[in-house]
């Protein structure tokens, strides 16, 4: 990488962390992931051609996948284990509705299937965002897409659960687990070793699944290398927004209009089904 490059990716981090840091300032949910978002896109939107190298999205994914893994204990494995019959027909529901927001999408918003269909997903946006550009689809809409839809979720669920009264009644937390420098470096080993086997052998979303089945594999033996830090986490949720707010461009606005008024409807449909 030359040194202008090198300069600019420095640039991105700084932007991006701008972002997050005013997010946090405004005490708007998920900071550290909207804020880069929003304030990357926006520098693309005017011009200013950020491209990230793919070790950004990978490094967020990296470290996403790692701290889901460390959930995974034997009490939480049990947990889900007995809710299973449930998880799996919502599971199936959920994969219908995300089939439904790509048929709105390729009838109303007329799109490609690829981009329809990654668009439409209910999925991690990053996650989402690799496997579209990966078959063809267009990354500005698919990432503009789960974007919209996760702020409309963010906005509309909580404050509704609030207004409705709804409150869980499960006190259950996972066991607390210390940060330990010696520990982390392993996991980061481990885990960095899982990610690469997981992309060799073209496992999907290889820097998200192979981090996580690797933490999780250790949590589940209640291997105690350590947790992850919250600034780690929130480096993390930086990266992947960075990596996100990137994959706008300057005509945005003039081809994403329809496809962004579907994406808000259906999305609004899916939270009322």
């Amino acid at each position: 990488m030359n040194p202008l490059a090198i300069v600019r990716v420095l640039l991105l981090l700084g932007v991006g962390a701008l972002g997050g840091a005013l997010f946090v300032w405004l005490n708007a949910p998920l900071p550290w992931m909207l804020g880069p978002i929003f304030v990357v896109a926006a520098c693309n939107l005017s011009g200013a051609g950020f491209a990230p190298p793919v070790a950004i999205r990978r490094g967020g994914q990296w470290v996403i996948g790692s701290v889901l893994g460390l959930y995974f204990t034997p009490d939480a494995v049990a947990r889900v284990a007995s809710l299973g019959p449930i998880l799996v027909t919502a599971t199936l529901v959920i994969m219908l509705l995300g089939l439904s927001f790509c048929w709105a999408l390729i009838r109303f918003a007329r799109v490609d299937a690829a981009t329809a269909f990654f668009g439409g997903a209910i999925g991690g946006a990053s996650e989402m965002l690799v496997q579209g550009e990966r078959h063809g689809g267009s990354g500005q809409l698919i990432a503009a897409g789960h974007t919209l839809r996760l702020l409309i979720v963010i906005s509309v669920i909580p404050f509704s659960m609030a207004a409705l009264g709804v409150h869980g009644d499960d006190v259950w937390m996972p066991p607390p687990m210390p940060v330990s420098v010696p520990g982390l470096l392993a996991l980061a080993v481990i885990t960095g070793i899982a990610g690469v086997l997981a992309q060799r052998t073209r496992v999907p979303n290889a820097w998200v699944l192979g981090p996580l089945f690797a933490a999780a594999a250790l949590a589940y033996a209640e291997v105690p290398l350590s947790a992850l830090p919250r600034p780690l986490i929130n480096v993390g949720q930086l990266l992947l927004g960075i990596a996100i707010g990137s994959r706008f461009a300057p005509d945005f606005f003039r081809v994403a209009p329809r496809y962004l008024a579907v994406v808000a409807v259906s999305s609004v449909v899916g939270i009322g089904f």
